[in-house]
């Protein structure tokens, strides 16, 4: 709950996930602490941006992260556009249910584990998207090949069901 609600620690998670991306920060990052609970940030990338909600009442947060650089590799194979973290596990895994081939990957993928990590999550699902869109499934259950731009995120907390 604290660190979804603290300005310091979530600009910390989001600045820790530019790096770990190899993203390029523009200007300032704009951080708003609301009066009860919450906290929403944006920070300009020159690549495009990396955005947070947070929802501490409901252990909640939500990441967008977009960048038009090199597209992110596809963890769980060039059909499919989806990985689960469940920190019990310490893992990604894939639909399937095998390990996510994370092994040298850089970029959104670096990004989001950094965003991961950086909140303590106790569960993350990483969805790559294609210009915004996410990878459609076609015929067969295979998806389209796509270049992969953006990630969304929601992060769950760890000691309960509740989302984070």
């Amino acid at each position: 709950l604290e660190r979804l609600n603290s300005t310091a620690d979530v600009l910390a998670s989001m600045l820790a996930a530019v790096e770990a991306g190899g993203l390029t920060l523009v200007g300032e990052p704009m951080m708003q602490q609301f009066p009860v609970m919450g906290v929403s940030g944006i920070l300009l990338l020159s690549e495009s941006h990396i955005s947070v909600h947070t929802w501490p009442e409901h252990g909640y947060a939500a990441i967008d992260l977009f960048t038009c650089g090199v597209p992110a590799p596809a963890l769980c194979g060039p059909f499919a556009g989806v990985a689960h973290f469940k920190s019990s596990d310490a893992a990604w895994r894939c639909d399937d249910g095998s390990v996510a081939d994370a092994a040298g990957a850089g970029g959104l993928w670096a990004a989001a584990a950094a965003a991961v990590t950086g909140l303590r999550a106790g569960a993350a699902t990483f969805v790559l998207m294609d210009r915004g869109m996410p990878v459609r499934r076609v015929g067969g259950g295979r998806a389209a090949p796509a270049q992969t731009f953006g990630w969304l995120g929601g992060l769950e907390a760890g000691d309960s069901q509740r989302e984070l």
